[in-house]
């Protein structure tokens, strides 16, 4: 409380015991007030006003809204960085898939596969999408059943990556095998996260 309530207590000449008793708390109490490690109650904040002739604002509220003036302060900056942070992973992943999308238009894709930012652009996805699932768990209204959606979320992964697998082969001069592995990849890297939110659920539960 910036001892302003230790700095009135000496003002009127009294020992933290004595304000105790006239405000009817313990001498521990009013050592812990005065120390910010403990929130009194209006009544007794008005009280301990009043035994030391001193007004609310002059020991209590003043530090109060600060306090809160702060904390608004800083989380209205935590925003506004995760806010900067999710616009430059934006412009990144728009600037790696133009490259890839070059490497696959004028080279193929075997060449677009090849080049290390589609192992980038593949692991920093699925970084992103296991955070944003922890978050969504975490803020579900309704309760799901986490083995139902799990079969689910297999099921339609299946389908996607063979589609992956089939349509790859018609883009180039790639090969069923070459099909065979990117929907293999792209099975991994989907399953991964969808693993991972069937962990999140069934904890929530437990």
């Amino acid at each position: 409380m910036d001892n302003r309530i230790k700095i009135a207590r000496i003002q009127v000449d009294l020992t933290q015991q004595q304000l105790a008793e006239k405000v009817d708390v313990t001498r521990q109490t009013i050592s812990l007030i005065e120390k910010g490690k403990y929130n009194p109650s209006l009544k007794l904040c008005l009280n301990i006003c009043h035994a030391v002739n001193k007004t609310l604002d002059e020991l209590f509220w003043k530090e109060r809204v600060w306090y809160k003036m702060k904390k608004i302060t800083d989380e209205r900056l935590i925003l506004k960085n995760l806010k900067n942070i999710r616009n430059a992973y934006a412009i990144q992943t728009l600037g790696i898939l133009s490259i890839l999308g070059y490497e696959w238009i004028t080279r193929g894709s075997e060449e677009m596969y090849e080049n290390p930012l589609w192992f980038v652009f593949i692991v920093s996805t699925t970084a992103l999408t296991l955070f944003s699932m922890n978050i969504s768990v975490d803020h579900e209204v309704r309760k799901k059943a986490p083995k139902r959606n799990l079969i689910i979320s297999i099921v339609i992964i299946v389908l996607i990556s063979m589609a992956i697998g089939i349509f790859v082969p018609f883009t180039g001069k790639s090969g069923p095998i070459n099909g065979l592995i990117v929907g293999g990849i792209g099975f991994i890297c989907i399953l991964i996260p969808y693993i991972y939110i069937y962990y999140l659920r069934t904890k929530q539960q437990d």
